[in-house]
């Protein structure tokens, strides 16, 4: 569930739009336990609730005949519920991030570029690639910084009468 805006304005020759995809997300531990359950024991624990929200204040696009360009930069604000718990190993204490958790507990800079291309003029065909890259900050609370991530989509897509 999203809101999208777009703007009947241009910004260096392209629409511009926005958008904001609230989450709701249910974090469940039954399906982390399920070899307790396979000995006989039993472990049923989930929450439901507001997940981490992604705001993409920056989305630009550029029409042409045969093609159809666009960038963008997004983030994914912590807002869902996100704690820490302490685990009790032979060498002391170590912070995790608690298993009840529905947010992450980290800011993600989000940027990103795609592109169409229309072979023909009635563009029923389409070849498409985006690329994102995804910057993250360090965990709340823990000594753990997610890694950077980049990725390739591409498709092909074909309309038909």
């Amino acid at each position: 569930m999203g809101v999208i805006w777009v703007s009947p304005w241009k910004v260096l020759g392209a629409k511009y739009g926005a958008y904001i995809a609230p989450t709701f997300a249910n974090s469940s531990l039954d399906g982390a336990t399920a070899a307790a359950t396979v000995r006989g024991g039993s472990v049923s624990q989930a929450s439901f609730g507001v997940g981490d929200m992604f705001v993409q204040p920056l989305w630009l696009g550029w029409s042409l005949p045969h093609w159809d360009i666009s960038t963008g930069y997004g983030f994914y604000a912590p807002v869902g519920k996100y704690s820490t718990d302490t685990v009790w190993l032979p060498g002391g204490g170590v912070t995790v991030p608690s298993s009840s958790n529905i947010g992450l507990g980290y800011w993600t800079q989000q940027f990103q570029g795609g592109v169409a291309w229309y072979p023909w003029t009635n563009r029923a065909t389409a070849v498409t690639m985006v690329m994102t890259y995804e910057y993250n900050s360090e965990q709340q609370g823990t000594d753990i910084k997610p890694g950077q991530n980049l990725w390739l989509n591409w498709g092909v897509s074909q309309y038909l009468p």
